[in-house]
């Protein structure tokens, strides 16, 4: 999962070709140009907090996410796994 660092809004865009298939983003129906606005019931005000975020929790651990997709915010949850798997 990448997200786009030129993204100024509030939230963190995930980038085109951000989501690769079969990642945990993609297993949890994640979509390249999703905001993820909120981390574990805590705003997510731009890409370096969802960063941080995510590097504080472990391999393994189910998080969940509030994400804006167009008009709609959906509800994720997903499992971290390691950047190689």
């Amino acid at each position: 999962m990448r997200v786009d660092q030129s993204f100024t809004g509030d939230g963190a865009r995930l980038a085109a070709g951000g989501v690769q298939a079969g990642s945990a983003a993609d297993q949890a129906g994640l979509k390249d140009g999703d905001v993820i606005v909120e981390f574990e019931g805590k705003k997510v005000p731009d890409a370096n907090s969802l960063i941080v975020a995510i590097r504080a929790r472990s391999v393994g651990d189910t998080v969940s996410m509030k994400v804006q997709r167009g008009n709609q915010t959906v509800d994720v949850r997903m499992t971290l796994q390691s950047a190689s798997g």
